[in-house]
């Protein structure tokens, strides 16, 4: 843009040299006005999903910072750890001059101005992954990584903004996370499959049954009745988590 520069130099010219410098420096500055509010405008109309999918890489961009900021306010305001979480990942994928490093920081400004307004799946729906030169998969992991947060942890309003960002997007499911404190009951990690889950769920009733070989004290009974009520409730959230897993990957 230098039209503003150009006008300036020729007001300019006609006060002499130090009118034409200073013409140029006050038209650089307004073509750096215009500059940032088109580019503002251009945020915002991609982030409300008001523009096509395009393979324009700018904002292609936009757009991927903005999903980020999208799940990221999902359940309030982002923190410090998940917009590092954005800029990290956009400036290790596609690296950045510092020109580029200031629009990086632009466009996630803009981005957490427009926060729950951002139309998620409009955006996601015209995300072109090819020209992000990014996979599927890929697009589904730094979703996770802005979600984990500095907590690691994912809510269920964020995980609702996910699925239904990596579903527009043509992305993998997010598996669903086991519940922790069954995993915490029977023993066993979050990324257990069901016959694992079935396995630990058998030895453990053999284990506390009290029917069992030794002899019992009525106070033993007590506490061997109460730690099965407690696995059969474990195993049994966990078998319905695990089965409708594999109902959805089925279907």
């Amino acid at each position: 843009m230098i039209l503003g520069r150009v006008a300036g130099s020729l007001l300019g010219a006609a006060a002499g040299p130090f009118g034409l410098a200073f013409g140029f420096l006050s038209g650089f500055l307004i073509d750096r006005v215009i500059d940032r509010v088109r580019f503002q405008e251009q945020i915002t109309k991609t982030l409300r999903g008001e523009l096509p999918a395009d393979r324009d890489l700018k904002r292609n961009l936009i757009r991927l910072i903005g999903l980020g900021v999208a799940v990221s306010v999902s359940d309030g305001f982002a923190t410090d750890s998940e917009t590092g979480a954005i800029v990290g990942f956009v400036r290790g994928r596609y690296g950045a001059s510092s020109s580029q490093a200031e629009q990086i920081r632009r466009i996630l400004e803009e981005a957490l101005v427009l926060g729950s307004r951002i139309k998620a799946e409009a955006v996601a729906a015209a995300l072109d992954l090819e020209v992000l030169n990014l996979s599927p998969a890929e697009l589904t992991e730094y979703l996770l990584q802005v979600a984990k947060g500095r907590d690691g942890e994912i809510g269920d309003r964020r995980r609702r903004v996910l699925e239904e960002i990596t579903t527009a997007a043509g992305a993998p499911a997010i598996a669903r996370a086991l519940d922790p404190h069954a995993c915490a009951v029977l023993g066993i990690h979050h990324g257990a499959d069901l016959l694992e889950v079935r396995s630990v769920y058998r030895r453990l009733v053999q284990q506390f049954h009290p029917d069992g070989a030794a002899p019992l004290t009525d106070e033993q009974r007590r506490q061997s009745n109460e730690a099965l009520v407690r696995i059969n409730q474990a195993y049994e959230r966990l078998s319905r988590q695990l089965q409708g897993r594999e109902e959805q990957i089925e279907s």
